[in-house]
C-alpha cells in the first residue's frame, strides 16, 4: 500500500522524460534529480543541484553542492537558497560568496537552460512575465507572474502577456513592458526557444486559432505563440 502511495513522489525522474531544457546525457544516465515544486513549472526550470553540477560545472556532486548551500553562500534572484531541488527559471539571477561573476539563467539556442555573466546593475533585476490580472474592491490590482510572485498596484496599464521588471532589492515594479509591435522580446519556449528580436506583428486568436507572434531575429522572421515570448524591453 505504501509503495503505491509513495510512486508519485519519487525523488528521482527518467532521465528521458525530464525537461528538454536540461542540458546532460540523456543515454549515458538513466535517472535525473527532480524539482521540488515551487514558483516555476517543472517543465521550465532545472533543480539547483542539476544548475550547480551540470550546467555551470563548478561541483562534481551532490555533497559538493550541498556544501555551499548548507553555509548559505548562493543567492537566487536575491534570496538565499539552501534546497538542491529548488526549481531554478529563466532569469533568475545566481550569485556565489566567494565569485566575482554574477550569472543569469537563459537559454542556448537549442532551448537549453544556461547561465550568462551580467555587471552588477542587472544582477539588481529581473524580468518576468504577467500571466494573470484581476482586479480588487478599491481599484487596486493584482497581477501574478511567471515565477509565482504577486503584486497589488494601485496604478497599472500592464495586462496578462505583458513583461514586468522587479527589483530584488525590495521586490517593487521598476517597469512595466507592453506586448506590442516594435518591442525586443525573447523566446522561452517552442522550437525557438533561446533567440530574440523585435516583434514585426501580432496575429490575436481567434475562434480556432491562438494568438502568433512575427519576430525579426538575426535578419530572419519567425513565428511562435504569444505564449512563448516574454518582452524584455
Amino acid at each position: 500500500m505504501n509503495k503505491v502511495a509513495n510512486k508519485g513522489n519519487s525523488r528521482k525522474e527518467k532521465a528521458l522524460t525530464s525537461s528538454k531544457k536540461r542540458l546532460f546525457d540523456r543515454k549515458k544516465y538513466k535517472w535525473a534529480v527532480k524539482s521540488r515544486a515551487g514558483p516555476n513549472a517543472k517543465v521550465d526550470s532545472i533543480p539547483l543541484l542539476a544548475l550547480l553540477r551540470e550546467v555551470m560545472k563548478i561541483v562534481s556532486n551532490k555533497r559538493e553542492a550541498k556544501a555551499i548551500l548548507t553555509d548559505r553562500k548562493l543567492k537566487l534572484s536575491g534570496k538565499i537558497r539552501t534546497d538542491l531541488k529548488f526549481p531554478v527559471g529563466l532569469f533568475d539571477v545566481v550569485e556565489i560568496e566567494g565569485m566575482e561573476d554574477k550569472l543569469r539563467v537563459e537559454l542556448d539556442s537549442k532551448g537549453r537552460f544556461m547561465v550568462k555573466k551580467i555587471d552588477k546593475k542587472e544582477a539588481n533585476a529581473k524580468i518576468c512575465k504577467i500571466t494573470s490580472k484581476t482586479m480588487l474592491k478599491g481599484g487596486r490590482f493584482v497581477l501574478g507572474t511567471n515565477d509565482g510572485k504577486t503584486f497589488v498596484l494601485s496604478k497599472t496599464k500592464a495586462n496578462t502577456g505583458d513583461s514586468l521588471k522587479i527589483s530584488l532589492n525590495d521586490n517593487k515594479v521598476q517597469k512595466e513592458f507592453t506586448l506590442e509591435e516594435g518591442k525586443n522580446v525573447y523566446v522561452m519556449g517552442g522550437t525557438h526557444a533561446g533567440q530574440q528580436g523585435k516583434i514585426k506583428s501580432i496575429k490575436e486568436a481567434s475562434q480556432n486559432k491562438p494568438k502568433l507572434i512575427t519576430i525579426e531575429s538575426e535578419g530572419k522572421n519567425i513565428e511562435t505563440l504569444a505564449s512563448n515570448v516574454i518582452v524584455i524591453e
